[in-house]
């Protein structure tokens, strides 16, 4: 048998969901599923294209009901067999526009979303839709730990956690060139230690914490910088606290790009001090580049790290612990690079995009008989 599975996304941009999203496209058996996407912006339907993915342009990002009308009309003229939704609104948007087409349709929660914690309406909504999606996928187990106990009506049965995986045919795609040509390029200056973040200037990935750690890094280690790649609308505040601590010339914003490979090789830290997240993708690419990651303990990350032996772990989210564990790969190099080496060899055996995928395709697979009976 041959089947079409949709994947939706209610975003316009490359992000985490949206690159997990394009891994499983390119690599699902393309002799028994055919993978087609829709997303809200033509930037990121553009992308998926150029992957040769069939991909079209619906943003059901606010579920309003003329694009979820569009989205059912696509279900029926393609022919769609399966749905795999990713997040909270593009998991009820697929719901409703399915409804009594006898369609499977899979929920993909990739992160510990902060309303969960609240009495939002996204949040209620969520409650009435999460038991009426035929399987739930946790981007971890921590990940399905925190939505079970936020939602206690789901039944755990129907939530399986599946984490993350990396694909190391995207580093060979990657025209990765020279740290010092890439610093020349860039005007970034050469022979410094260079600290870096990448993704979303958001409140719940905590770049505050980052840039009061690296102030008081800075007081005690001149030769350092730090690069922050991306954007978002914390970008003005962040802006105004580097104002603050007169680090204008030490941290650089660089904002949004897909050059991911680049920045990460004239890295020689990279530092996520995330509030909550699921198991972001940026540790993956930073431990495949062989750099060390220090990250705070939350979502799916303390399954990925063990403390000093693949990367370092912060366990509050204290200036102070951040800083330390800065000073620690700065100061310890030999042990980093140890670290380094034990990152990508773990990254290797135990998050691998093939077991990712077959695994997947059992649970597809699964789906389907089920809805034929």
């Amino acid at each position: 048998m041959f089947y079409k599975v949709l994947h939706l996304l209610s975003t316009k941009t490359l992000n985490g969901a949206e690159k997990v999203t394009l891994d499983i496209c390119t690599s699902l058996d393309k002799t028994i599923y055919e993978p087609i996407v829709v997303c809200a912006g033509d930037e990121l339907k553009e992308f998926f294209e150029k992957e040769s993915i069939q991909s079209f342009k619906i943003n059901i990002s606010n579920l309003n009901m003329r694009e979820i009308l569009k989205l059912r009309n696509l279900i029926k003229n393609e022919n769609i067999n399966l749905i795999h939704a990713h997040d909270v609104r593009a998991s009820i948007a697929a719901k409703i526009a399915s409804a009594n087409l006898k369609i499977p349709v899979i929920s993909h929660i990739h992160g510990e979303y902060d309303w969960l914690k609240s009495k939002s309406i996204l949040r209620f909504i969520d409650r009435l839709f999460r038991e009426k999606y035929d399987l739930s996928l946790a981007c971890s187990k921590n990940v399905k730990e925190f939505y079970c106990k936020c939602n206690s009506k789901c039944h755990k049965e129907k939530v399986i956690a599946l984490s993350n995986s990396f694909n190391f045919g995207e580093i060979n795609k990657a025209n990765i060139i020279s740290k010092k040509k890439f610093e020349f390029k860039n005007n970034i200056p050469i022979n410094k230690y260079v600290f870096g973040y990448i993704g979303r200037l958001i409140d719940l990935k905590g770049i505050d914490l980052l840039i009061e750690s690296f102030n008081l890094f800075q007081q005690k280690h001149d030769n350092s910088i730090l690069i922050i790649v991306g954007d978002g609308d914390q970008k003005y505040n962040l802006v105004n606290l580097v104002t603050k601590y007169n680090l204008s010339t030490k941290i650089y914003f660089i904002g949004y790009t897909r050059d991911i490979y680049n920045w990460l090789n004239i890295f020689d830290a990279f530092i996520l001090s995330s509030k909550r997240e699921g198991l972001p993708l940026t540790i993956f690419e930073a431990m495949a580049m062989k750099k060390i990651a220090i990250s705070t303990s939350v979502g799916g990350i303390p399954e990925l790290i063990k403390n000093k032996y693949n990367g370092i772990l912060i366990e509050d989210r204290n200036p102070q612990l951040l800083m330390n564990a800065m000073e620690y790969v700065y100061e310890n190099k030999n042990e980093a690079k140890a670290i380094v080496e034990n990152a990508y060899n773990h990254l290797r055996l135990n998050y691998s995009i093939t077991d990712y995928i077959n695994t997947l395709q059992n649970i597809y697979k699964g789906l389907l008989e089920s809805h034929k009976k």
